[in-house]
């Protein structure tokens, strides 16, 4: 849980006080660090098998079986959409996903593509930024020694 703790310490502005949904959260380690901070966490994935069952304990968390290009959440109902360590099980619907993250973000939100994965960081490099260039999208990218942050949207 350290590396999402840490994450979540990167953000920690975005999430403060916020509502956040976390986006293909496998076991949701980021929603479990998140739900400290956060006015609420909605954490969604395609299958339930990896949920760690501790999100039961968390009050202001919720998880829902849900498509990640199909969300099924009203436009703007967050403040930050984040996608931690998923963005590689996502590459083949890359830009409906990040269509629908950003729907749900709304204008004065935003969508987090962190990782701490080579493959989700490739994805990163060779498909996300290329990409949000193509479309003009703007974005600020961060990399430590072990975290790559890419923060898309206004706010």
């Amino acid at each position: 849980m350290r590396r999402a703790e840490r994450a979540v310490e990167a953000v920690k502005g975005d999430i403060l006080g916020k509502r956040v949904l976390e986006v293909a959260c496998g076991c949701a380690e980021f929603s479990l660090c998140a739900a400290g901070l956060a006015e609420r966490v909605d954490c969604i994935d395609l299958d339930r098998g990896r949920l760690d069952e501790r999100i039961g304990d968390c009050p202001n968390a919720t998880f829902r079986q849900m498509d990640a290009t199909a969300l099924e959440y009203g436009d703007g109902e967050f403040d930050t959409v984040v996608l931690y360590n998923a963005v590689a099980h996502l590459e083949a619907v890359l830009e409906k996903a990040l269509e629908e993250g950003r729907r749900v973000a709304g204008q004065d939100g935003c969508l987090y593509v962190i990782s701490s994965v080579k493959m989700d960081k490739a994805v990163i490099e060779e498909k996300l930024l290329p990409l949000l260039q193509r479309e003009g999208t703007a974005f600020a990218l961060e990399r430590d020694r072990v975290f790559t942050y890419l923060r898309v949207g206004n706010a």
